[in-house]
């Protein structure tokens, strides 16, 4: 990721969608001295200030790739909740981040109430190994994870490149003192836990588990 160019996406961002350098400074919290670091590539910003852009409307993909559109697709607002429209993918490819395997989707969505989600993106789940909770065909909401993962998540599991593990996988996650993480699946008697080390998993998504069932 070339920080020169985020940078200047970032501007060009605040220019348009925020009113400028203090619309975004008082999305941020911050002083607008504290701005032009960003701008200039010295400095990145962390997952709090993405998820803030986010909340303002900025399309995180595009901020971070420059694919897309630079400003999230919302509906009318439906009380506080607005709809957002994003990316839906069949496969996901391990070893690359989101924003590349979700920059030519199967298709587009849309659902209220997920704003607050970073980078949000949906899968569509295959295989019986969930069976107990997601079902072949149920369109799961995944996004960037913002804070520590609880035991017990279920997540999409984005493996490093390997040829074993080339698609990423649904799975209930548990993190050892060991440096390893479980595998869990819900129809655990036809697929039994499985044992990675942290170092073998590249990306850990959570599933927004209040879509799991609801969402076709």
């Amino acid at each position: 990721m070339d920080k020169n160019e985020l940078g200047s996406r970032l501007r060009h961002a605040a220019d348009t969608l925020f009113g400028g350098v203090a619309g975004l400074a008082s999305i941020w919290g911050v002083q607008k001295e504290g701005i032009y670091s960003y701008f200039r590539g010295d400095r990145m910003p962390g997952s709090e200030l993405l998820r803030a852009l986010c909340e303002a409307g900025l399309n995180i993909n595009w901020l971070l790739s420059g694919l897309g559109e630079m400003a999230l697709a919302y509906d009318k607002p439906r009380g506080k909740a607005k709809s957002i429209q994003i990316p839906v993918v069949a496969n996901v490819q391990c070893g690359v981040p989101a924003v590349e395997f979700t920059a030519n989707p199967d298709k587009y969505i849309e659902f209220d109430g997920i704003k607050s989600l970073l980078n949000p993106f949906g899968v569509i789940a295959q295989g019986l190994s969930m069976a107990q909770t997601i079902l072949p065909g149920d369109i799961l909401i995944c996004s960037e994870a913002t804070g520590p993962i609880k035991n017990q998540t279920i997540c999409l599991v984005s493996f490093k490149t390997e040829p074993e593990t080339a698609i990423g996988l649904i799975k209930r996650v548990s993190f050892n003192n060991d440096g390893t993480i479980i595998l869990y699946s819900d129809n655990s008697r036809n697929f039994p836990p499985m044992v990675f080390k942290e170092t073998e998993i590249f990306r850990l998504y959570p599933v927004y588990s209040k879509f799991i069932r609801t969402i076709k």
